[in-house]
């Protein structure tokens, strides 16, 4: 088995300190957000689980180990603490019994059968020994502190086994490989079964918290139930074991036949318990002894922990101890007529019934012994200078509260907590309220001061408003612009754009008249050598009109009529001489005006590229604007919505402002 017994789950833990306030050895380490039980220190007790109202401090269950017999089919013995009849309500104890053999187990035992074993071990070793002081209890808790916090006193501690022990080493040895779990209404008897002197003796505790869940979680209700004999033994008088003085109780009668001078007078018994009394009467104990007051100091100490163990840490707290109590008596006396022990024919609980008598031959067949060990905690007493420094650091030194606020019952025990690194060391309530204190004055003293700046901020938030809302107005105002300047800016893009066209439609046009130009200049060129060629056959025609007029005249009358001809064809070759001048005239006046049209459509085409390029680019920067306007247009969106929130913030600024002021001047 791993694990500490008992732990805190820190997400719950509320340091309210309780756990440190009612532990008896104070083994506590505080940390930032939880405290932690030191597992050296403590002693597994269980007054810190019932302390701590978060239940944030837990102990170790078991259930899952005994699931885990179950289902490797382990032959299971439970045997029961005697305290147990205290917690059972409208249930009889043969009823428990059966709901515990539903549960699983093949036998159920009353551990008080081991429980008159452990007095007849105890009543021996007084017998023998004849020791000068005897401490007997069956309580772990008190081994447990014993062992660590003043093992000097273990020389005088009963070296018997618990009856929880007794009982398990009598079932071990009848069955050696059962599996035997202890029913308890104590978290310490976990602890005890892994003692070196006696482990594997039980394998496993589970109180009687555990076995409640079990019988809930399998829907069983021992109330129910038809009743069952318990196994083994029914025993006699040490079912009263559970109550203060139990022990002693059941010693008495085994001593009927002898006088109890013999052994022990009854002013040398002190039945003592409940934490309160226990944990201080060893201290004073350890005192006399060392002082030699043996006249005033007892002889045999019957020593519980808890108020019984009918207040175990794991017991019902809702019924009174009282009524435990009554319940454990009527159990007892039940069973016992006039002192004469029932037989088979009377109230039997258990498949057989005893004497004392064979009580005791069946302990002589027994071994009941067992050792303890010291175990002595790292616990140190710090020097009264440290004490000194820690007090002054909380401001305790010249005024010791001792108000247990931080669970320790002094401001001292509080150091020495500090010293052995358990507690940190400025945390004294009292020092931190005063700091709080002080802390309070400065923050009231400042919040006068920021009442006064808070007068003066809502002063300015006012004005922040006003310019706000300027800036809100300017913002909508703007964004209206914007669309416009959008709106405008697509139209001048459109509009370029159409331009655009139209000059590509120019262009393409020019292009083509230059080409019919140059065509009309082609052709122009090709008629100048045929107005040559008709100028020299015009000259030639004049030359021969002219021999053939002088060849006329020369004929004489005969010639005339074909010197009429040769007339006529001179003035045709003149005229067509001065057509083809004026055709050639007429043909370089043309190509003087092509020319000028080239050049003037050249100097068109340019103008035209420059102006597609300026096109191209007046469409750029109307692009570019559009794309400015888009982000100017967010950005106002931008600040339009910050104005707004800040304007929304501001008069929520202002109305918290009023408000702390207004609870300032009430306050």
């Amino acid at each position: 088995m791993n694990g500490n017994i008992i732990y805190t789950e820190p997400e719950k833990c509320t340091l309210c300190y309780n756990c440190i306030r009612v532990c008896p050895v104070h083994a506590n380490k505080v940390y930032d957000d939880y405290v932690e039980p030191d597992s050296d220190l403590c002693i597994k007790c269980g007054q810190c689980i019932l302390s701590c109202e978060s239940q944030a401090r837990r102990y170790r269950k078991d259930i899952d180990i005994f699931e885990d017999f179950k289902n490797k089919n382990e032959y299971l013995v439970a045997i029961i603490a005697p305290a147990y009849v205290g917690d059972l309500e409208n249930t009889t104890p043969n009823q428990y019994a059966a709901a515990l053999k539903k549960l699983g187990f093949n036998e159920v035992h009353e551990v008080a059968f081991g429980a008159e074993l452990t007095t007849l071990e105890v009543l021996k070793e007084m017998e023998e020994k004849k020791p000068e002081y005897v401490i007997m209890s069956p309580c772990p808790s008190l081994i447990n502190y014993l062992e660590k916090w003043q093992p000097d006193l273990l020389q005088y501690f009963s070296e018997s086994y618990s009856p929880m022990l007794s009982t398990a080493a009598f079932v071990k040895k009848e069955k050696p490989n059962a599996k035997v779990v202890f029913i308890s209404p104590c978290t310490a008897k976990k602890s005890e079964i892994e003692h070196e002197s006696i482990k594997g003796l039980v394998d496993i505790v589970l109180t009687f918290e555990e076995i409640n869940e079990l019988f809930e979680k399998n829907n069983i209700k021992p109330s129910m139930l038809e009743e069952e004999l318990f196994d083994g033994y029914q025993p006699n008088y040490a079912t009263l074991f559970p109550v203060s003085g139990g022990l002693t109780k059941t010693a008495a009668s085994y001593l009927k036949n002898k006088k109890i001078d013999d052994i022990m007078l009854e002013e040398d018994v002190l039945v003592i318990e409940g934490k309160e009394r226990s944990i201080p009467f060893f201290k004073d104990f350890e005192k006399n002894i060392k002082a030699g007051k043996k006249d005033v100091t007892p002889k045999f100490i019957d020593i519980l922990f808890c108020e019984g163990c009918i207040d175990g840490p794991a017991t019902r707290k809702d019924i009174p101890l009282f009524e435990k109590r009554a319940k454990i008596i009527k159990y007892t006396k039940d069973r016992l007529v006039k002192n004469k022990f029932l037989t088979k024919d009377g109230k039997q609980v258990a498949q057989k019934t005893i004497s004392l008598k064979d009580t005791k031959k069946i302990y002589e067949e027994m071994n009941l012994k067992r050792y303890f060990k010291a175990k002595p905690v790292n616990y140190k007493e710090p020097p009264e200078s440290f004490i000194v420094k820690i007090l002054e650091k909380t401001n305790r030194l010249n005024d010791e509260r001792n108000c247990t606020a931080c669970g320790y019952e002094t401001c001292r025990e509080r150091a020495k907590a500090v010293y052995n690194g358990l507690m940190p060391e400025d945390l004294c309530i009292i020092y931190i309220m005063e700091e709080a204190e002080e802390l309070l004055d400065k923050i009231r003293k400042q919040r006068a001061k920021s009442n006064e700046m808070l007068e003066s901020v809502s002063s300015i938030l006012s004005e922040v408003s006003v310019v706000v809302d300027e800036v809100t107005e300017q913002a909508v105002s703007l964004n209206t612009k914007a669309e416009e300047i959008t709106e405008i800016s697509i139209k001048g893009k459109d509009v370029v754009s159409e331009l655009e066209g139209k000059n590509n439609i120019i262009e393409n046009n020019i292009g083509d008249i230059t080409e019919k130009l140059n065509r009309l200049t082609d052709k122009t060129k090709q008629l100048v050598p045929i107005l040559d060629m008709i100028n020299k056959i015009a000259n030639q025609t004049g030359l021969l009109a002219l021999n053939a007029s002088i060849e006329a005249a020369r004929v004489g009358e005969a010639g005339k009529g074909f010197s009429v001809i040769a007339v006529e064809i001179s003035e045709l070759a003149n005229t067509t001489k001065e057509y083809s001048n004026n055709i050639n005239e007429t043909i370089n006046e043309m190509k003087e005006v092509v020319e000028m049209v080239n050049q003037g459509i050249g100097n068109m085409i340019e103008q035209i590229k420059d102006e597609s390029s300026m096109v191209q680019n007046t469409t750029d920067q109307f692009e570019k604007i559009n794309e400015k306007i888009n982000i100017l247009s967010e950005d106002i969106q931008k600040v339009s919505a910050s104005a707004e929130e800040m304007n929304a913030s501001v008069n929520e600024m202002e109305t918290t402002i009023k408000k702390i002021l207004k609870s300032s001047v009430e306050e």
